[in-house]
């Protein structure tokens, strides 16, 4: 196994609080999600063990973007092959789209990770240019941002376990698909690995 129980316990909580922010912000806006559940359903999601167990390691005490960078990239580069990631690199949509992955980044440059300290929405402002793959889609970045910012944030520091979390303020169909989907995840860890987790 690559992650013990505490770091994939840790990454677990992130991912579930991640993707039900991007969930949170998309509704807020009247966006659509490209996937069912924004990145814990599909091939290569964030629940699947190859992926979860890689990712994980970046919740390892100590150096870990850097001791186990190269299963961790692998992780990354396996997730990237999700639809959401791929959108990125087409140019020829609508640029409506992109709305999903581009409100992604967003989220994922507001949180705190292994490899970069929490933003303020200043300073993702500020920094769009090196954030972002694709310069195109500049202006409509900054639009989503401003959007954003104008929206009460969820606190998703409530979200603490996949066994018992609360609503941060999503549709109570799609909240419910959120409890069903952690407990297929928690019940594959169990089965596959034996890990009894939360």
């Amino acid at each position: 196994m690559l992650a013990k129980k505490e770091e994939l316990e840790k990454y677990l909580v992130a991912t579930l609080r991640h993707s039900m922010e991007v969930h949170y912000y998309l509704a807020a806006l009247n966006l659509h999600s490209l996937n069912k559940i924004h990145d814990l359903e599909g091939l290569n999601n964030k629940f699947e063990i190859d992926v979860a167990l890689r990712l994980a390691l970046g919740f390892k005490n100590g150096n870990a973007e850097t001791e186990f960078k190269q299963e961790i990239e692998i992780g990354k580069e396996l997730h990237k092959k999700q639809k959401h990631h791929q959108i990125l690199k087409t140019s020829n949509l609508d640029i409506n789209e992109y709305s999903e992955s581009l409100v992604d980044a967003i989220c994922a440059a507001k949180e705190e990770r292994s490899y970069h300290k929490k933003r303020t929405w200043d300073e993702i402002l500020k920094n769009i240019e090196s954030e972002l793959p694709e310069k195109k889609l500049k202006a409509l970045v900054i639009d989503l941002i401003k959007r954003m910012r104008r929206i009460a944030e969820p606190d998703v520091s409530l979200i603490t376990n996949l066994r018992n979390f609360p609503n941060i303020g999503l549709e109570e169909k799609l909240y419910r698909r959120f409890r069903v989907r952690c407990a297929e995840a928690l019940e594959v860890f169990q089965k596959e690995l034996g890990l009894l987790l939360f």
